[in-house]
């Protein structure tokens, strides 16, 4: 049904219908010479007597991508070199101090802590291709960083607890973080028809 609502210059509104009750809905409103704005919904009324077949469509789609694996594996290993660093180092006095060996990098509770959290953050944009956005922005941190830390002085690594080594590790890991995050995604659709 198409349903003209006209308004004069006074503001008196008056209504016109063109067409029955029917499968298109629509509202027109005009003021003086044509419509100010314009309404359409179109319903499909579909009339099946008993005992016809219905046909049902079930769609259901799978996205996932090889960047949520590599950045679900790195987050997990970040997370557990965190973890180790930080039940080796302890979190008793301050997090500097003392700096433990994790896998071949000298790290203390303060880089095992930011490990953690970086490598959790990594892991939950893994869950799913819409977080993927967050991997990027772990691997634009992790690679800043690296950078800040492979090219601090002694008296920085002192203060933070670290070595030079561990600014290449954060470094690398942001590279793999990024390019994760760029992957492309597979899509794979099934669709399902019913007929009843």
């Amino acid at each position: 049904m198409k349903i003209v609502i006209t308004v004069d210059s006074c503001g008196h509104r008056s209504a016109a219908s063109d067409e029955p009750l029917g499968v298109v809905t629509g509202l027109i409103l005009t003021k003086g010479r044509g419509p100010m704005s314009v309404y359409e919904r179109h319903d499909e009324v579909i009339d099946t007597p008993t005992g016809a077949q219905v046909e049902s469509t079930k769609t259901s789609r799978f996205a996932m991508g090889p960047g949520q694996i590599l950045g679900g594996a790195l987050g997990i290993v970040l997370t557990i070199f965190g973890v180790l660093a930080i039940t080796r180092a302890g979190i008793d006095s301050t997090l500097n101090k003392p700096v433990v060996n994790v896998a071949g990098f000298a790290q203390s509770a303060a880089v095992g802590i930011i490990e953690v959290v970086l490598g959790l953050i990594l892991i939950a944009g893994a869950a799913s291709i819409w977080n993927r956005s967050l991997m990027g922005a772990v691997g634009g941190l992790m690679f800043i960083g690296g950078i800040v830390i492979a090219a601090a002085s002694p008296k920085i690594l002192a203060d933070i607890g670290t070595t030079h080594r561990s600014g290449w590790l954060f470094l690398i890991s942001g590279v793999i973080a990024m390019v994760a995050a760029l992957l492309p995604v597979m899509v794979r659709t099934n669709h399902t028809r019913r007929t009843r």
